[in-house]
């Protein structure tokens, strides 16, 4: 579930946990480039798909949660932790999720993508909805629930599996976050990005942050994601059979800001198309999100964030694409709560 600027218009494909899909056109012909799809001067990617710095992303092993190894489980939380705290975002590997699945589903994707027009709209997304295939402002039901089965149940064990890795790295209780993860779920979604004969003067989608706890993404071999760190952009390398986990605005704030969603965007090129799957791990509409006080007082911090229901931060998303937490930021710490429902039995 992301957002797009006004200057690009999206078609996406989206998909919930049974189905799913996502697409980003940028050019309508590869001959033209519509006026529509020219970005503002100071909103363009100036770097390009490949332009790649030496700077190092965090890349993370995962096989000791395939075999069980502790020594090994106690090594991964502490670079997992390092990885939240300076990045927001690290690759994994040996993750648990085959590469010829992966590959495969991208493959049954691809060839959605190859379909004509006419033949992806015949399911379009619902409005307000979250699956199907979306052109502009319009949204494979068949055709997607051939691509999802196996992916999307290995992504939701992988997705709440880094969960509890990442919990631990905070130092609060497991328990703490079983509230969130039992009621969690996924999005799955691909996008699309054709080849556009002027990369750098659009964008595939514009800067953002993800609003749920964690994203789960898989791309090939194409680049296309930046992300914006310490005030500059840095070109995400893709690794094959990696993926790529970022932080989502629900995990800043359940965090208090320990651990911070990252801007992020992807950028188009002038040869290839390009396709990503991306996996929105978020809890319930009616779950509560508040910062863990275990964390608030062991740090001596202010709260944040006021309390707010996914529910209310996806309708406030609605309206403001960028920097939705902020709407949400508090100051000062929140009124004392009887000793019948302290923060830590309510929110902990």
């Amino acid at each position: 579930m992301h957002q797009t600027g006004h200057h690009h218009p999206p078609n996406t494909l989206r998909g919930t946990s049974s189905t799913a899909a996502g697409s980003n056109v940028t050019v309508h012909e590869e001959t033209m480039f519509p006026f529509e799809f020219v970005w503002p001067v100071h909103k363009r990617p100036f770097l390009p798909y490949d332009e790649f710095s030496d700077v190092e992303i965090p890349t993370i092993d995962f096989t000791c949660l395939q075999t069980g190894d502790e020594a090994g489980k106690k090594q991964v939380v502490a670079q997992v932790r390092a990885a939240c705290l300076d990045w927001g975002f690290f690759h994994a590997i040996n993750h648990g999720i085959p590469l010829e699945l992966l590959d495969r589903v991208q493959i049954q994707a691809q060839r959605f993508f190859d379909l004509p027009k006419e033949e992806k709209l015949k399911v379009q997304k619902k409005p307000g909805g979250h699956i199907g295939y979306e052109h502009a402002a319009t949204g494979l039901k068949d055709y997607a629930m051939k691509i999802v089965p196996g992916v999307n149940e290995k992504l939701e064990k992988l997705a709440t599996k880094l969960m509890l890795v990442i919990v631990e790295g905070l130092e609060v209780n497991a328990s703490h976050f079983e509230r969130f993860v039992d009621k969690s779920s996924g999005i799955l979604r691909w996008n699309h990005y054709p080849p556009c004969p002027q990369p750098l003067k659009t964008m595939g989608m514009d800067t953002h942050t993800d609003f749920n706890l964690i994203t789960v993404l898989h791309q090939v071999s194409i680049g296309g994601v930046q992300l914006q760190k310490d005030g500059s952009w840095i070109a995400a390398k893709p690794r094959r059979g990696a993926l790529a986990i970022n932080i989502g605005d629900m995990l800043q704030a359940l965090s208090n800001d320990l651990y911070k969603s990252i801007p992020h965007r992807a950028v188009v090129n002038s040869t290839q198309s390009r396709l990503s799957m991306a996996y929105f791990y978020a809890p319930s509409l009616e779950t509560e999100i508040s910062p863990l006080p275990k964390l608030v007082q062991r740090n001596n911090q202010s709260w944040n964030y006021k309390p707010f229901t996914v529910a209310e931060f996806l309708a406030a998303k609605k309206e403001k694409v960028f920097n939705t937490l902020e709407r949400f930021r508090i100051h000062q710490t929140p009124p004392q709560c009887s000793s019948h429902t302290t923060p830590t039995a309510e929110y902990a």
